[in-house]
């Protein structure tokens, strides 16, 4: 039986009574790569979610994180139930979409929220510190280490804060679309680390714009629309001409490993 990244049943939720952001929305994504034959294997698993603006990507994936409480419904991160007494942080990191920060932090103090700390209280170890750098250096972001995070680009401010999320050591990430601020080398840097570390065991979760990077890059697509599931699947088998017509109203043609729009309708 393959076991699930993520379970969920059914979960709805409105900021007001008008219009639901996430109506009944029910799915149960494999927390491995899945072969031709469905069969387990020991890797994690890159997952896509795309979808029209305004579907209810950002919010499913909050109520996910632990950031939005369902108004019904129930999910849960690798057997463990997200709801209002538990804490995800024990199972996933969140990179949310945008971070405000409203006061001087270094890039270092700023990684090392994200560690756990062993040292006395009040104190910070230098294992702690070490694993502080070690994710920077993973990023090849170690000279980032004294900047001032209110100093940084977007795009240099949205890689240390993916540092951060590795640096928490969870088996899950979620990320709410990671590539934004991000250049087109950026972007390939970003995916391509997020795909090697699927490949090593994490469970990756992200949020997608560019059809084209997601279709190249995740072994599981999520389409919503209208607040809703449309379809899932490996990816191969989703990101189609015809789900993307329906899904996006836009008309394309495949050409090779790219889709290629043609027309709006």
């Amino acid at each position: 039986m393959i076991s699930s990244f993520a379970d969920i049943r059914n979960v709805s939720f409105s900021y007001d009574r008008k219009k639901p952001a996430v109506r009944d929305f029910s799915l149960s994504i494999p927390s491995c790569r899945i072969s031709s034959f469905w069969e387990e294997n020991r890797e994690g698993v890159f997952v896509a979610i795309i979808g029209p603006n305004g579907s209810g990507k950002t919010t499913l994936m909050k109520m996910l994180a632990g950031i939005l409480r369902p108004r019904s419904g129930t999910a849960e991160i690798l057997g463990f139930p997200v709801t209002e007494k538990t804490d995800p942080a024990k199972v996933l990191a969140y990179v949310p979409q945008v971070l405000e920060l409203g006061f001087s932090l270094s890039v270092l103090d700023f990684v090392l929220l994200g560690v756990s700390s062993e040292g006395r209280l009040g104190k910070v170890s230098r294992a702690t510190v070490q694993k502080a750098r070690d994710a920077l250096r993973f990023l090849c972001i170690e000279d980032y280490a004294e900047r001032d995070m209110l100093r940084l680009s977007g795009g240099e401010r949205q890689k240390v804060i993916l540092t951060k999320a590795l640096a928490q050591e969870t088996p899950a990430i979620l990320l709410d679309e990671p590539m934004t601020h991000l250049d087109l080398a950026g972007q390939i840097e970003i995916l391509d680390l997020l795909k090697k570390m699927s490949w090593e065991g994490k469970k990756i979760l992200a949020i997608m714009h560019d059809i084209n990077l997601a279709a190249r890059y995740a072994d599981y697509t999520v389409i919503m629309k209208d607040a809703s599931l449309f379809a899932a699947g490996k990816t191969g088998e989703v990101i189609t001409e015809e789900n993307i017509r329906q899904a996006f109203s836009v008309v394309v043609r495949r050409a090779g490993d790219f889709f290629i729009p043609v027309k709006m309708f």
